[in-house]
């Protein structure tokens, strides 16, 4: 459900790019996504409205995309996750064919294309650190309680570090974290220990340690 308000920016903003600054979870099964419209409270400043997504893997380099059906709590969702930040080209907003929902179509960008590089430098910037990259998608994941997917992506990040990376060390704590938040404190003391081994002068594992929580899902329109 979107305000009328947002929408008729929206409407505004055909042919533009819009950007998501929080995870977008989606669903390939169109049925699964309007049912959730049922179970919608629609009020008188409430649209009903359906994103249909163009996404070709190729052009996700940065900004993934992936099935995450098998993490998720309710599996026969078909639910596809797209990281934050990703961009989308606004192709067009209509009525659907028995004119209860409204349709918008977009179709996902690629990251070097030349019209989108003071795009690219905003998000870069509303990020903080400048990079999207595995470590921190696993840590938003975590945020988001998808240990087992945030634990996933540590450990890919692992693998792409020589043994020598001083970041094994924070890789091996956010494990750890993950570890105890699941309950599975022989894991999480295994990791720290590892964190330990890498070097006495990186930092401990802190158990009261915070991440920042990811941005409200209110969507950034950029011009």
């Amino acid at each position: 459900m979107m305000s009328s308000d947002e929408l008729e920016t929206l409407r505004q903003s055909c042919d533009q790019f819009i950007s998501i600054n929080s995870f977008f979870s989606t669903s390939t099964d169109k049925k699964q996504a309007l049912s959730f419209l049922n179970s919608c409270d629609v009020g008188d400043n409430l649209e009903p409205v359906l994103f249909q997504i163009d996404a070709n893997p190729t052009l996700a380099t940065s900004k993934p995309f992936a099935d995450v059906s098998a993490y998720s709590e309710f599996t026969d969702e078909s639910e596809i996750l797209f990281m934050l930040g990703s961009i989308f080209h606004l192709k067009s907003i209509r009525r659907s064919s028995n004119g209860q929902v409204w349709i918008v179509r977009m179709t996902l960008c690629s990251d070097d294309q030349h019209n989108l590089k003071q795009v690219l430098i905003y998000m870069k910037q509303q990020l903080g650190s400048g990079e999207t990259d595995l470590e921190t998608f696993g840590k938003l994941l975590w945020e988001m309680g998808k240990f087992d997917l945030a634990e996933k992506y540590f450990i890919r990040c692992l693998e792409q570090h020589p043994l020598n990376n001083p970041l094994l060390a924070r890789l091996y704590e956010d494990l750890a974290k993950v570890a105890a938040q699941k309950g599975d404190y022989d894991k999480c003391m295994e990791w720290r220990q590892k964190a330990i081994t890498i070097g006495p002068n990186q930092p401990t594992f802190n158990s009261n340690s915070k991440i920042a929580k990811p941005s409200s899902s209110t969507s950034k329109f950029i011009e």
